[in-house]
């Protein structure tokens, strides 16, 4: 197997979000560092992409978030029919759209959007959109739109 096979599952693994906090701090070393590390950088890049459902227009994130939820209560259910634990976002007995993308836009999105806006200008409207859908997201929750 060669280096850049090697390297390519590197950032595909790099989008597990069992690795998210990880790839975080790592990139923040880079950035206190000042040191380009482009391994580490195409592994931030493809997570990033990974995570663009909420940085897209409102009615188009929407429907993203929607088929991702789709997509985990799927899995889950497979999971509950083998007897496993299901995690509560994998559950759609639990799951409750507006509030778990508030929680994943509070606690994911709009930390690592942040993060690559300090990096570079040039990501900092990744961030300003992540950041207007927020209270889209609210105000369905408050009023149970979604």
């Amino acid at each position: 197997i060669n280096a850049e096979y090697m390297g390519l599952l590197d950032c595909i693994l790099a989008t597990d979000m069992a690795k998210h906090n990880e790839l975080g701090q790592m990139f923040k070393k880079m950035m206190k560092e000042d040191k380009m590390d482009k391994s580490l950088l195409l592994r931030m890049l493809l997570h990033t992409a990974d995570l663009s459902n909420v940085v897209k227009p409102f009615k188009m994130a929407r429907q993203w978030a929607v088929a991702v939820t789709d997509e985990f209560h799927c899995q889950g259910d497979i999971e509950l029919r083998q007897g496993l634990q299901v995690p509560p976002m994998f559950d759609r007995s639990k799951a409750e759209l507006a509030r778990d993308q508030m929680g994943f836009l509070d606690y994911v999105a709009l930390p690592h959007f942040n993060m690559l806006a300090e990096w570079n200008d040039g990501y900092k409207h990744l961030f300003d959109q992540a950041t207007k859908n927020t209270p889209n997201y609210f105000f369905a929750f408050a009023f149970r739109l979604l």
